[in-house]
């Protein structure tokens, strides 16, 4: 058999066996997938209210400039040692305290 042909053969039966199951597999749970996102609603569950609303306070009210300032403090003392990456870490945490709350939100009450 030259190679052609058994390249041609194994090109035919590549989807047989275990790959063809899995591949069948992997397609039925996409399916549901796709057809299942069309429930998905976002933001409608009220079980956590009450400490979403309080760990939301804290961190865009005083506990959030506290730790705002502190990753500001850490990286400029991450300066003063020449050590960037400190620096880096204070300021992402900085914005982090200060930016991340909204992103969340945004992310969970996104309309689908």
């Amino acid at each position: 058999m030259t190679q052609m042909k058994k390249l041609a053969a194994y090109s035919r039966n590549a989807m047989t066996g275990a790959h063809a199951k899995r591949a069948r597999t992997v397609g039925l749970a996409t399916a549901i997938a796709v057809l299942g996102a069309s429930t998905a609603v976002a933001g409608t569950d009220t079980t956590f209210d009450g400490i979403n609303t309080k760990l939301e306070g804290w961190i865009t009210g005083s506990l959030g400039v506290v730790f705002g300032l502190g990753g500001l403090v850490f990286g400029l003392f991450s300066l003063f040692k020449q050590n960037y990456a400190g620096l880096g870490i204070g300021i992402v945490a900085g914005l982090a305290g200060a930016v991340g709350p909204g992103i969340i939100k945004g992310i969970f009450t996104a309309l689908i």
